[in-house]
């Protein structure tokens, strides 16, 4: 947000390339954008997707396969950036 505030036109650049079709379809791990749910979508009025980490992509279960990791985690905060909250989804 301070970036933001700082160069719109930045800003908007950076929203813009976040959303595009290429990245968003190009990787589980993001940040911005738009969320890719593993489980149908899911309703998040009034929170900014802020990032998504895919935990199928890092190979976790090589070195640590009971730990039973598997999914995306996906982080959400307020337009005010007081709140924020993580939700989980399994593949």
């Amino acid at each position: 947000v301070a970036l933001g505030e700082k160069d719109a036109t930045l800003a908007q650049v950076l929203e813009k390339f976040g959303t595009s079709k290429d990245v968003q379809e190009s990787s589980a791990q993001k940040r911005g954008g738009v969320p890719q749910f593993l489980q149908g979508e899911v309703e998040v009025k009034n929170w900014k997707f802020i990032a998504q980490l895919d935990f199928d992509a890092l190979n976790v279960s090589k070195t640590w396969d009971e730990a039973g990791l598997a999914g995306c985690v996906y982080v959400f905060v307020k337009d005010d950036e007081k709140d924020a909250f993580a939700m989980w989804q399994y593949t």
